[in-house]
């Protein structure tokens, strides 16, 4: 059974050969998936990458392995892989184009209130604000709601936009999981 953070053996067999793939010469590799908890863990405590528990190794090994991962491309082929999963099997329905094509079928455009709006507009004055179309931004609200369960995302930490960047994707890829095999971090 996993530990908390870390991938069930279920979830490691769907990603390994993306995440590990077979090394043919050289010094051997650390555990890849001791690794990927250790990043895991990092995303979900929030902590600092010198805080990352013995068990994961060292983390200066752990944080390599991330900065390897994120300017390769690995994060993204993972997440790619359980969104094709997902939707082959029909748990997820909505993705970027899906969404585009909601919008524009409903003619919703982007609705943001602005902070020294008053309660009543002058007369004559357009309307700013459109309160039925604020409330379909649910969806987007939403979102934003689970990916700040991630401490690492919420506080953001990270000082480089691509290693964000990275974390998002593996904030998706953590709720891309759970949806898959229905655990709970």
């Amino acid at each position: 059974m996993a530990k908390r953070y870390e991938l069930p053996d279920e979830a490691w067999e769907l990603i390994a050969d993306v995440v590990s793939p077979e090394q043919k010469r050289g010094r051997p590799r650390s555990d890849d998936r001791l690794m990927l908890n250790g990043i895991f863990w990092i995303l979900c405590s929030g902590a600092a990458w010198r805080d990352l528990p013995e068990r994961f190794g060292p983390w200066s090994t752990v944080y390599q392995r991330f900065r390897d991962w994120r300017d390769d491309g690995t994060f993204d082929r993972v997440l790619e892989r359980l969104h094709v999963r997902l939707n082959q099997e029909g748990l997820i329905d909505l993705d970027a184009e899906h969404l585009r094509q909601y919008c524009d079928r409903y003619r919703m455009r982007p609705v943001i209130p602005l902070r020294t709006m008053k309660r009543k507009p002058k007369p004559g004055l357009s309307s700013l604000f459109d309160r039925p179309k604020y409330r379909q931004r649910n969806i987007i609200e939403r979102m934003f709601g689970w990916l700040e369960e991630s401490r690492r995302i919420g506080a953001r930490y990270d000082k480089l936009a691509k290693s964000f960047a990275a974390m998002v994707t593996l904030a998706c890829t953590l709720r891309c999981l759970r949806q898959y095999f229905s655990y709970g971090a």
